[in-house]
């Protein structure tokens, strides 16, 4: 997520998503609703972008092409992969997507 400043604004986004929304990351991928509400909240109309951010990085870390591919979809992908250890497994390759 480097084209938001880097892993200090990375680090910044979690916590606010955790602490001020109640976001649990490690389940995160059963609660997209959850997930999107929070965004709406701290960036309104762009959010999408936020999100397409977020699918184009989980596709990259799957190997696939984000085209076509909604949020669900990438995270059900995952959960078949990873089963439940998905959620360390997409934090550490959130931070490798950060630099």
């Amino acid at each position: 997520m480097s084209n938001f400043g880097g892993e200090d604004v990375v680090e910044s986004l979690v916590y606010i998503l955790e602490l001020e929304h109640s976001v649990n990351l490690r389940t995160v991928s059963g609660e997209l609703d959850k997930l999107r509400l929070a965004l709406n909240s701290m960036f309104g109309a762009a959010a999408y972008v936020v999100e397409e951010k977020i699918s184009s990085n989980l596709a990259k870390t799957l190997g696939l092409d984000p085209d076509g591919r909604s949020l669900e979809d990438l995270t059900r992908e995952a959960r078949e992969r990873y089963g439940s250890g998905y959620a360390s497994e997409s934090e550490h390759e959130a931070s490798d997507a950060s630099e």
